[in-house]
Formats: structure tokens, C-alpha cells, sequence
């Protein structure tokens, strides 16, 4: 049984409607009804942010709601949620207990409970600029568009040395992913959903189906490779700005990639043709680089040989230490490490499962597949029909 934080009344938050510029009766109430899904776990240092930064925007409050999903937080994640609701009346916040724990079945869970005509995700360590909501009403509106991509700033201020050299890795192409425009800037206009899209018209999911449970990470990327083999496309707008805080650790930011590196290959499983080369660049990397070492004894020609595009890359991530100087040469020296940590994650998570689809092709393994289900639904597949029961021994996302 999902609990609930006690509903706070609904009215209108007046102190708050009335920095809308220009925003009379009639704009107020045909103003879409938008729904923030919230999926969380573990999230004490940031979450209370993050719901003040929804809390705060410049959008009439009746015509939003907060459903958060926790995923059996371990810490003060919960407390924290029932005190923000009891701080600001006049704005619905609800918690589900998301009893699988991982992203997509909190997803999935958000999705049947929430009320609004769109619904747009939020992480837990995220915040938003206070017209995000404006912006994506008005994109909407102008565009006619199913959903919508945002710019993603991983550069804050008041991070830490070593968040921050994460932020300025992501802006690299050398440690992003190049298929997805969510860390560059661009100008405003259409773009594949892969990668980008965070704001959905409700009807989304009830025509092509929820996230897949199975997929404990990028269960966001096979949705909106569906979208985009149906033919959607969403709008992007750079502001559409969300804040989101990197892992404050490199063992915490290794854990991650590496997942990352799991999830896109068991992602490419269920959708071959989703494959990309970029995909498997980390791995070949992380090859030639082991190889080097393993050859080095018996024949040093050869390792040099192998060592060549660690060398490179290497030689490349300095290049952009020293492009990041400006922002303090402590984060700037730390950057070549973050991108070794992402590169050496990612390779590792995707070319250990990588080996496990090739053990499996020659009879090499056994048991179940660990790629979960495809969550392919039927024509005319109702939304609570596809969203599969949650499960509680899915692993943590």
C-alpha cells in the first residue's frame, strides 16, 4: 500500500501567483495542470532543495502537484519530504513508497498516481530555474510538441572541487556521450527524444507505454528510443535549465558509470538497433589499455603500440584541464582524473556484460537473461495494464 503525506489544501498560493508576469485569470486557468514526479532514495542532502526549487516556481500553484517516490530511503529522505509539506501550504506534495526501490518502478508509480495533462521527472539531487514550468507550458504551446528535452548544468558553484571537474567533464565531448544534447548548450529547436526528454503530455505513456521495470538503469533511455522509433521528436529548449548535483565521490561517480555501462548494454540487448559506436569506444579503450600492461613483459614494441590511444585520450583530457583552469586549478587538476573514472567505469560496466551476451551466445552461461523485460506494450495496451507490480528484489538503482 503506497503511503501518503497528508494532502495539503490546494488553493491558490497568492504571494507566489502574482510574480507571474502579466498572469490574469484567464492565463491562470488554462495553464496545463503539471505533475513533478519526484523518484528518490537517499537523498538527504539535496531533496529539500530540490522540492523548494518546484515549490518556487513562477506558475500558478493549483495548477501543479509534487508526487514524490521514495524508494525505502534509509536516511532522513522521508522526514525531510513530511517537513517541507507542513512548511508550504497551498501546494500538493504527496509520498508513494516505492517498495522496489529502483528508478523505473518509482517512475511507473509516479506516472498511475499522477493528475496532471503533463507530467515532468525530477531527481532528487536536482533543482530547477523558477520559469522552468513557464517555459515548458509556453513550448507546449507554441510547438504542439509530446515532450520536451532540457539542458542539463552539472557546474554549481557551491559544489565541491571535485563535482565541479565533473560538471567540466560533462561538457566535454571527451566524456559525454555524443548521441545525447542533455550537457551541450544548443539553440532552441527539435531534437531526438534519446538522451533529452524529461517533460511528457500525460497521453505519452498511456499510447506507447511506461518505463520498463526491468532495467535498474537507463530504463529513461528506452522509453525515448521507442518514442523515437515511433517518430516523436521533442522540442528542446535551452531554458530548460536543471541543476543537477554529480556524485560527490570517485568511488561514488566509478559505482555509477559502471551501472551506466551495465544498463546501456543490457539497453542495446532489448534494442539492437539502438547500438552505437560511441557505445563501445570506453570498452576498447579500457582494452588497450590492459592489453598494454599484459604485453609489456614479452614484447615492449607491441605495448607501446597498444598504450597509443590511452596516450591520446590521456593527452586529450589534459587539454581540457587546462581549458578549465579558470574555474580554479584545483578543480582543473582533478578533471583528467574524473574522465579516467567515468571512461574506466562506463568500459567496465559495458564490456563485462558485453562478454556475458557473447558467453551466452555460445552456450557459455546459464540462467536467466539479466537485461530484464522489454517493455514493448500492445496497441491499444492500457497504462495500468503495462506498468508491471513492482518487485522487492530489484536491486537499487
Amino acid at each position: 500500500m503506497a503511503e501518503k503525506i497528508p494532502v495539503l489544501p490546494t488553493t491558490s498560493n497568492s504571494a507566489r501567483a502574482s510574480q507571474c508576469e502579466g498572469a490574469g485569470d484567464d492565463q491562470e486557468r488554462d495553464a496545463p495542470f503539471v505533475s513533478f514526479v519526484v523518484p528518490v532514495r537517499n537523498e538527504e542532502r539535496h531533496i529539500r532543495a530540490c522540492l523548494e526549487s518546484l515549490i518556487a516556481q513562477r506558475y500558478p500553484s493549483d495548477r501543479f502537484e509534487i508526487v514524490a517516490v521514495d524508494g525505502r530511503s534509509t536516511d532522513r529522505t522521508r522526514a525531510i519530504i513530511d517537513e517541507v509539506a507542513a512548511e508550504h501550504e497551498g501546494v500538493e506534495l504527496r509520498l508513494l513508497d516505492n517498495p522496489a526501490r529502483s528508478v523505473a518502478p518509482g517512475r511507473n508509480l509516479g506516472i498511475r498516481a499522477a493528475r496532471g495533462e503533463v507530467i515532468a521527472f525530477v531527481e532528487g539531487h536536482a533543482c530547477l530555474d523558477e520559469d522552468f514550468l513557464r517555459t515548458a507550458a509556453d513550448c507546449l504551446a507554441r510547438t504542439g510538441a509530446q515532450c520536451l528535452g532540457r539542458y542539463v548544468e552539472q557546474l554549481i558553484p557551491e559544489d565541491s572541487a571535485l563535482q565541479r571537474a565533473t560538471g567540466l567533464a560533462r561538457k566535454s565531448w571527451l566524456a559525454r556521450n555524443p548521441h545525447s544534447g542533455r550537457f551541450a548548450e544548443q539553440e532552441e529547436g527539435w531534437i531526438s527524444p534519446l538522451g533529452v526528454a524529461t517533460v511528457y503530455r500525460s497521453d505519452v505513456f498511456g499510447q506507447f507505454g511506461t518505463y520498463d521495470e526491468g532495467l535498474t538503469t537507463n530504463e529513461d533511455v528506452e522509453l525515448n528510443y521507442r518514442l523515437e522509433r515511433a517518430g516523436l521528436r521533442a522540442w528542446r529548449s535551452p531554458k530548460l535549465r536543471y541543476r543537477l548535483h554529480p556524485r560527490g565521490t570517485l568511488g561514488g561517480l566509478f559505482a555509477q558509470m559502471y551501472r551506466y555501462g551495465m544498463g546501456k548494454r543490457r539497453f542495446i540487448r532489448l534494442h539492437p538497433g539502438g547500438s552505437r559506436a560511441a557505445y563501445l569506444a570506453p570498452t576498447l579503450l579500457c582494452a588497450s589499455a590492459v592489453s598494454a600492461l599484459a604485453v609489456l613483459p614479452l614484447a615492449g614494441w607491441l605495448a607501446g603500440l597498444l598504450a597509443v590511444p590511452s596516450a591520446l585520450y590521456l593527452g586529450l583530457a589534459g587539454g581540457t584541464a587546462v581549458r578549465s583552469l579558470r574555474h580554479g586549478a584545483r578543480t582543473a587538476a582533478l578533471v583528467p582524473l574524473v574522465m579516467v573514472t567515468m571512461v574506466v567505469g562506463f568500459g567496465l560496466g559495458y564490456g563485462i556484460e558485453m562478454a556475458g551476451d557473447v558467453g551466452r551466445r555460445f552456450g557459455l552461461h546459464g540462467g536467466r537473461d539479466p537485461g530484464g523485460r522489454e517493455a514493448r506494450p500492445r496497441p491499444g495496451m492500457s497504462l495500468l495494464q503495462h506498468v508491471p507490480s513492482p518487485a522487492d528484489d530489484r536491486p537499487e538503482s
